[in-house]
């Protein structure tokens, strides 16, 4: 499983935010504004590698298709009123649409391995995605390739 913050990606186009605006008159006027962001996205990683061990030292190289499961949007409100001002209550996260985004990509990777124990190891891991994220528009020019580095731990079964 992958968390691919957007941040980190590619940058998106300006219609990855949607906005949508509501005015109610009385007393006063108050205007509520919801706000939706693209923020993440997650995949499911099948990673097929060669690898190489010797002693507590281990070398891996390979390949990681990915699938893209779920968007994660932001949601925010915010509430402005002629009597009592603005107000932005607190942010919360929903399940968003995927259509911006590839359904799948293809990644290489390597990585090193030192076990501490005979079971769990500390890894390093490097990774190339060739290509966008981001499904092709109109006058936007998308980055071509993505580097990464991941550290974790990993428990062998």
């Amino acid at each position: 499983m992958r968390y691919l913050p957007l941040a980190a990606a590619d940058p998106l186009p300006d219609s990855s935010e949607q906005v949508s605006v509501q005015y109610r008159y009385s007393f006063g006027f108050e205007r509520t504004e919801w706000r939706r962001t693209t923020v993440g996205l997650y995949y499911l990683e099948i990673p097929l590698a060669a690898r190489w061990q010797r002693g507590r030292l281990g070398f891996e190289a390979g390949v990681a298709p990915g699938i893209l499961l779920l968007a994660r949007d932001q949601v925010t409100q915010t509430v402005e009123s002629s009597l009592g001002g603005i107000e932005t209550p607190v942010k919360r996260f929903e399940s968003g649409e995927k259509t911006n985004f590839r359904s799948a990509y293809f990644s290489t990777f390597v990585l090193a391995e030192w076990r501490v124990v005979s079971r769990l190891g500390l890894t390093l891991r490097g990774n190339y995605r060739p290509g966008s994220i981001l499904k092709p528009v109109e006058n936007i020019e998308f980055e071509k390739y993505a580097l990464g580095l991941d550290m974790g731990l990993r428990w062998r079964f």
